[in-house]
């Protein structure tokens, strides 16, 4: 790590790494050190293992920078200056903290965020405070070569790392990645299904009546995929019981006749699944069918705005899917009884099964 004392002129002609930082340190202020890297240099007082950040050179000036550092070195060495430090744990740590949170919804989702982290980030061992805006654009760019699907969610997956520790500790800083442009999805195949009719003769077409019932399910509830996959009969009765999901909470869900009816017709099958299948798992994993239009996912899609095309109201709706409120009243203070979702859920069965037989989706 180079020493010698940091100038305008130097800032502005010093080679820049093609990967990582170099760090030049001041020999007039202890402390003070330049972060030089491939696009960016960030001027920090970083003494003791604490580091605090100043600003983008040349954004702010090396002479109010040296200023800052003198004052913040005159602070620390007296214990004043404590409050202003940042936390700089490494990346590995705060990932770590994150994926042994007992509420994640699955192993396959913790698995998938250590390798975005581990595999393709390659960023365990880097420390918080390395990690800049201009990193997350490069690597996000790099990674689109790979598809916008996998991009996008692969620094998703560092966004929420990131933003679980900051909870847990207030001293980080934003995430560097807070400020990513997405590349656009082909959201469109995740469209509501515009034409139920069409769909539903579809769907009768399939041979195998597990798939069948799976998929009428599906659009008569609005669950997700792997949580009907996953669907066991010990949590089945009048409604259905999620001990966790992907909103990381217990979920109840009302059951009304239709619903009952599906269910009937996959009773006996298995003592566990309730759409059970002859492969490794014993439930159904492989059931899409190309001729059948739109996605699963659609069906979740296609129960929300049919539901709210009826009448109910989008947050209960939200209620329904087992969508977090984005309200601190929805989060910490309003518990809907069952008995309340459950008419909710009637008039959205209801109207499901009206365009089943002749409307389409506006």
């Amino acid at each position: 790590m180079p020493s010698l004392k940091l100038t305008e002129t130097f800032l502005k002609s010093v080679d820049r790494p093609v990967l990582g930082t170099v760090r030049y340190w001041d020999s007039e202020i202890k402390g003070f050190v330049a972060h030089v890297q491939k696009t960016t240099t960030t001027l920090y007082y970083d003494r003791d293992n604490r580091r605090h950040l100043i600003g983008k050179f040349p954004t702010v000036r090396l002479e109010r920078a040296r200023e800052a550092a003198r004052d913040l070195d005159y602070r620390m060495r007296r214990g004043y200056a404590r409050h202003v430090t940042q936390s700089n744990p490494t990346i590995g740590e705060m990932m770590e903290q994150y994926c042994s949170r007992p509420t994640l919804r699955s192993e396959k989702y913790r698995q998938a965020v250590r390798h975005s982290v581990e595999i393709d980030l390659k960023w365990v061992q880097k420390r918080a405070l390395d990690i800049t805006p201009e990193m997350c654009r490069d690597i996000h760019h790099k990674l689109g070569k790979r598809g916008p699907v996998a991009a996008n969610g692969i620094l998703q997956s560092f966004n929420t790392v990131w933003n679980f520790a900051r909870r847990m500790d207030r001293n980080l800083p934003e995430s560097p990645g807070a400020g990513l442009e997405w590349f656009p999805e082909k959201r469109a195949l995740n469209a509501p299904i515009r034409d139920l009719a069409a769909w539903k003769q579809a769907v009768d077409e399939i041979d195998n009546p597990v798939h069948r019932a799976a998929y009428m399910f599906a659009l008569l509830t609005g669950l997700r995929r792997s949580e009907i996959e996953n669907l066991e009969w010990d949590r089945v009765s009048d409604e259905l019981y999620f001990p966790q999901t992907k909103a990381g909470r217990e979920f109840w869900l009302p059951l009304t006749d239709a619903h009952h009816r599906i269910l009937l017709s996959v009773r006996g099958l298995d003592a566990r699944w309730v759409f059970p299948s002859y492969g490794k798992t014993g439930h159904i994993v492989c059931w899409d069918h190309k001729h059948v239009p739109g996605t699963l996912h659609s069906l979740r899609h296609t129960f929300a705005t049919v539901a709210v095309e009826a009448g109910v109201p989008e947050e209960v709706v939200g209620r329904l899917l087992n969508h977090s409120s984005k309200t601190i009243t929805g989060q910490r203070y309003v518990k809907p009884k069952l008995d309340f979702l459950r008419s909710a859920m009637q008039i959205a069965v209801d109207e499901l099964q009206n365009r089943l037989q002749t409307d389409q989706l506006a």
